[in-house]
């Protein structure tokens, strides 16, 4: 007897995924038997909404040579892809704007789709686990921040700070290989 077949992917996301190729694919363990091949894609396309769990931009301030990015540091990273989980019935625009406006207290303006993040769980389906198994999505905007309201922040103890920095001050901090796919298109850069 081997190991138990994985389950196939849905065909809805594979027809969404197969026309758009990661650029980066890492391996990422988030403890607690959660380990995920994790891709980077970019898009202008909205993926099959049953599969997308969070929602996630770039937030961006100023323009030109003086453009910077809101940089989240939280219990243990910094990274430059502030937003988190959909709660249910909610649309990704409207978890994203919460979501931003939990972590850091920045309300934002306009926003605009990059792509999305694809994980695909390595490990068996745990328990009572709600969410798409084996994959799920991030849907990752650009964001422009509007106005800063630091009692909007929720202090969970997760998320510690945040602050923007310039775009090469803010690659320059170990970001993960996923981040600068969607910064560097964020912020009108190449590679």
């Amino acid at each position: 007897m081997g190991a138990p077949a994985e389950p196939a992917m849905d065909p809805e996301l594979a027809a969404f995924l197969d026309p758009h190729p990661p650029l980066v694919t890492d391996e990422v363990d988030w403890g607690n038997g959660f380990r995920f091949l994790v891709a980077a894609a970019l898009t202008d396309q909205p993926p099959p909404l049953a599969f997308v769990t969070s929602a996630r931009a770039v937030v961006l301030r100023g323009g030109g040579a003086e453009v910077a990015v809101l940089v989240q540091t939280d219990r243990g990273s910094r990274h430059v892809l502030p937003g988190g989980r959909r709660e249910p019935g909610e649309l990704p625009a409207a978890t994203l704007r919460r979501e931003v406006r939990e972590e850091t207290g920045w309300e934002l303006g306009a926003t605009a789709p990059l792509g999305f993040l694809h994980f695909h769980h390595l490990s068996s389906k745990p328990t009572g686990y709600p969410y798409p198994y084996p994959d799920f999505l991030n849907v990752v905007s650009v964001a422009w921040a509007s106005t800063f309201s630091p009692g909007a922040r929720l202090n969970d103890g997760y998320e510690l700070d945040s602050a923007f920095l310039p775009v090469d001050r803010a690659r320059a901090l170990g970001l993960t290989r996923r981040e600068p796919v969607f910064l560097d298109v964020a912020a009108g850069r190449n590679g």
